[in-house]
């Protein structure tokens, strides 16, 4: 499934789907938002989560918004909002079904100085409740905001990976951003 990308400042376009069988590309269904830099994770089930992103509202912005990809009946199906809006995070779906969407970025106010703020924050989402967990029953976050991230698993073990961190305006007013190097390990506090 590619969805997204380009201008979303334009109309939606719909999204393709790559059929491996013929090495083909086809449309398919028209997503409820025009966005790029979200994360999409595929689920068990076949089902493609699209969470947060860039959008256009009267300018650019992160969004909280997500969307379901149901390919049985090829549309896409609004969800319930994620806890923070974010554009760059990273997705991966766990050993136990549910999908992580981790990082990113978040606009932050003018009288902040910064264009843009790093996330740590994490956003669980389940498939069996076809919801999102309260983050309060949940502990998971990273200890350095970042976005642009990887995400992956391994043997259970769930890894952030790079990264750009922002750091405010620069003299000259432009956006100050650090690359990160650091492969990060998000633990439950209830492991540690």
């Amino acid at each position: 499934l590619l969805i997204g990308g380009g201008d979303v400042e334009q109309d939606l376009v719909p999204a393709d789907l790559y059929v491996v069988d013929d090495d083909s590309l086809r449309p398919t269904a028209f997503p409820n938002r025009a966005r790029r830099r979200h994360a999409a994770v595929r689920l068990a089930s076949g089902e493609v989560l699209v969470a947060g992103g860039e959008i256009y509202s009267g300018g650019l912005t992160p969004t909280n918004e997500a969307e379901l990809y149901v390919p049985a009946i090829e549309s896409f199906v609004l969800l319930d909002d994620l806890f923070h809006a974010r554009q760059g995070g990273g997705g991966l779906l766990r050993d136990d079904g549910e999908a992580v969407i981790v990082g990113g970025a978040e606009a932050a106010s003018a009288e902040l100085g910064w264009p843009w703020k790093s996330l740590a924050s994490v956003d669980i989402f389940d498939p069996v409740q076809a919801g999102w967990l309260s983050p309060n029953t949940f502990a998971l976050s990273l200890t350095f905001g970042r976005n642009d991230v990887q995400v992956l698993q391994d043997m259970g073990v769930t890894v952030v990976v790079g990264g750009i961190h922002h750091v405010g305006v620069l003299a000259n007013g432009v956006p100050g951003a650090i690359p990160t190097f650091f492969i990060e390990r998000l633990v439950p506090v209830d492991d540690l």
